[in-house]
């Protein structure tokens, strides 16, 4: 279903244009993604939201990512969601969107 779902959204958007995560590498391949952290492009999403903002912000091809990304499909919810999503991602997701289509590729 979410493959499905996810073929659905890149035929209307762009292949780039949606990004599917996981929380482990066995399940970004099951549905065909890469794991929020590759995504984030952070390493391990390590110190405070500032401080992986601009650990992201340093590297273009994570701020490419962003950029390209309109549509972000994150499987399963894991036992670390609740350190990553409620503290590094939405914290830094809106600035990275923003800040991102600002930087030059």
């Amino acid at each position: 279903m979410l493959q499905t779902l996810v073929a659905l959204l890149r035929g209307k958007r762009g292949p780039k244009a949606v990004a599917v995560v996981a929380p482990t590498g066995i399940a970004a391949l099951g549905v065909g993604g890469v794991t929020v952290h590759r995504f984030i492009g952070a390493g391990l999403c390590q110190g405070t939201a500032d401080e992986v903002l601009a650990t992201v912000m340093r590297s273009d091809k994570a701020v490419r990512r962003w950029r390209e990304t309109e549509v972000l499909v994150i499987d399963e919810v894991w036992e670390g969601a609740t350190t990553v999503m409620s503290a590094s991602l939405p914290a830094c997701t809106k600035d990275l969107w923003r800040l991102s289509r600002f930087k030059q590729s």
